[in-house]
Formats: C-alpha cells, structure tokens, sequence
C-alpha cells in the first residue's frame, strides 16, 4: 500500500471487471501458503520447496479446462520429468513407517502434494486474470485477503515471541515477496542442509534434478512465442 499510495497508482488496484476471481486469487494463495508451510513443519524445507514446485505439472494437467491452452509435446515431456522427480522425492518407506508416530511424515507430504497442486490453480487465475490487473495490483489483493484470514491466528501469538522474532520475520517476507526467484528450490536445499543440517539424500537432489527440468521445459515453451512477438516489434 505504501509503495502504491508513494508512486500515485492507488487506481490501478481498484478492483473493476472479474472481482469474484480476485477474491478467489486471495483464497488459493493463502491455501498455497498454508499447505506450504505444513509441509515444512512435518517434512523438510527442501522437500517442501520442491513439491511446491511441481505446479508447473499441474498447470499443464488444468489448462486444457481451464484457459482452453491444448497440452503439447514439451508440456508432456514437462509434466513427465515432474512426476518422475516427485516419485523421487517422496519417501514411500517412512511414510509406511509414520503411522507408528501419528503419520506425520505422511500428513507433510500430502500437505505438500496439495501445494503444488494449489500453486497451480494459482498460476492458472493470475493468467486469467493478467490482462485486467497489473502483477502489483494481484499482489496487493491476494496478500490483503490472506492478512484478513489469518489475521485472528497470528494474533493469538504471545507479545515475547512475536518481538523476538520479528526482525527475521520481516527479513523473510521481504525476500519471500521481493526476491524470490527460480534459484530458490535449489536455495532451499542449501540452506536446509546448511544451516538445519537436515541429511541431503541422493533421492532429494535427483528430484530436484527432475523438477528443475520439468520447470524449464515448461518456461521455454512460451519462450518462442515471446521472443517473436518481440522481434515483430523491433522490426
């Protein structure tokens, strides 16, 4: 808000033509969130982090319905190298075993599963929706509609902790909003294994070998179309 209201753009966040999907768009962001963070808690962030980023395979699965986009050769081949890397990824062992503890292992990676699924969907409204609202004003509203939602959660935690904190919570949602970028599922890896020292295994990193691929794969299929408009344009 204070970005908009300092670059006198305060009009182009008023909502106009498709407000409901708007509102949708707050909803599905805040499940992307939440399941996100489940996740984390009850698996790992590089675990976490990748299976957030399978959404391209569900992208491609949803487009055909959803924004009328036919599946192609290269978004087969995308959502084939997403799949093999979440088969990577998931545990099949201790999730079998996590039901002795009360299935957490099993409660994270469905929690996780659903993320990227959601992230997905997510991506699919911000398409529908980008020729209505700039990025800036879909930021705004998705974020304002997940504050008001959990707003009532997060004030429930005590005045110590949220003071301790809030300085590393703050350095994380300006990076999290700000600079977040495709190096992050690899990051994610570095700094789990780094700094929470969780065991980096063989699985994980051939996962996101495969993830990563199936990402690219489905980028560079825009590419050409974009990279011709722009050309059209110098000449």
């Amino acid at each position: 808000m204070v970005f908009i209201v300092a670059a006198g753009k305060l009009s182009m966040i008023v909502p106009r033509r498709k407000k409901k999907y708007l509102l949708l768009l707050g909803l599905i962001n805040t499940a992307t969130l939440l399941t996100y963070f489940i996740c984390i808690r009850y698996t790992s962030f590089s675990v976490a982090i990748l299976l957030l980023y399978t959404a391209p395979m569900y992208v491609t699965l949803l487009s055909p319905m959803t924004v009328k986009e036919p599946i192609t050769r290269k978004g087969l081949v995308a959502l084939a190298l997403s799949l093999s890397g979440l088969l990577f990824i998931v545990n099949l062992g201790a999730a079998a075993s996590s039901f002795s503890n009360g299935g957490e292992y099993l409660i994270g990676i469905t929690a996780g599963v659903l993320s990227g699924f959601v992230f997905g969907c997510e991506i699919i409204v911000i398409r529908y929706l980008k020729d209505d609202y700039s990025s800036i004003a879909q930021l705004f509203w998705y974020t304002l509609i997940g504050v008001v939602l959990l707003f009532p959660f997060g004030a429930r935690i005590s005045q110590p902790v949220l003071i301790d904190n809030t300085g590393m919570l703050v350095f994380f949602g300006a990076v999290n909003t700000a600079l977040a970028a495709l190096i992050e599922p690899v990051s994610g890896i570095f700094f789990d294994y780094t700094i929470l020292h969780t065991p980096l295994y063989l699985n994980t990193v051939i996962g996101c070998i495969f993830i990563l691929l199936g990402a690219a794969v489905a980028v560079l299929e825009k590419s050409p179309r974009v990279f011709g408009k722009y050309f059209k344009l110098q000449v």
